[in-house]
């Protein structure tokens, strides 16, 4: 072997030496950067988990606030609380809706016998989500017989729907049979079907309501579909 095939073969060690050289500075550089993505990430990840925590939690303070305000103003020696749970499942949070009186155990709403708790809750669920939304809707709820399993209560749940429509300025529109509801309304109108498909729409209500019916009172015949 010459000088000359000598220092070929350096030149290409050389030369493969470098090149590796400046594979392995990439690879320690994209290692460097993996690393700070990773953390980057993690740190990421766990800012979120905190946000989502903390909106969680302003959330369920927020809904057992108005919904057990709503319960207690109805049930009122009952020691009700609506409470809001969060549990984790196949890495998806699941809202779980319950209700405790007094120091007993809590349990899912759905369960209790009869119905007048529920009608409140879920009444009380229907205002929450409509305050929660972005952008928000008009403000007019219909409702069709609300509160009709509270019973004796409900005079008081019907001063507590009328108390949120003023204080939260919601129109709400009922559809009911209660006498308890049509005295708290403040624009009543009984309908009564007729022969031949129609209805006689007559305004009712309080005193001054009953003026006005005797100056105009409404005959509005409303045709409706066989």
């Amino acid at each position: 072997m010459n000088t000359q095939t000598i220092n070929d073969f350096v030149k290409e060690i050389n030369t493969k030496y470098k090149l590796l050289n400046e594979q392995l500075s990439s690879k320690q550089k994209d290692i460097v950067n993996s690393k700070q993505l990773y953390n980057d990430l993690v740190e990421a990840r766990l800012i979120l988990s905190e946000a989502s925590r903390a909106t969680q939690m302003q959330f369920k303070e927020f809904v057992e606030s108005l919904v057990t305000l709503a319960i207690q103003t109805v049930f009122v020696d009952e020691g009700y609380k609506f409470l809001v749970e969060f549990d984790l499942k196949s890495n998806h949070s699941i809202i779980n809706l319950l209700v405790q009186q007094g120091d007993k155990e809590a349990y899912v709403p759905e369960d209790e016998q009869g119905g007048g708790l529920l009608d409140i809750i879920s009444f009380a669920l229907r205002i929450v989500l409509w305050s929660l939304e972005k952008p928000r809707s008009r403000n007019v709820i219909l409702m069709d017989e609300p509160f009709r399993f509270c019973g004796a209560l409900t005079p008081l749940a019907a001063n507590m729907m009328k108390e949120i429509s003023l204080e939260l300025g919601i129109q709400i529109i009922v559809v009911t049979h209660s006498q308890d509801l049509e005295n708290i309304a403040d624009r009543c109108w009984r309908i009564n079907r007729v022969k031949g498909g129609e209805s006689i729409v007559q305004l009712i209500g309080n005193e001054e309501i009953k003026e006005v019916k005797q100056e105009k009172e409404i005959k509005a015949k409303i045709k409706r579909r066989k």
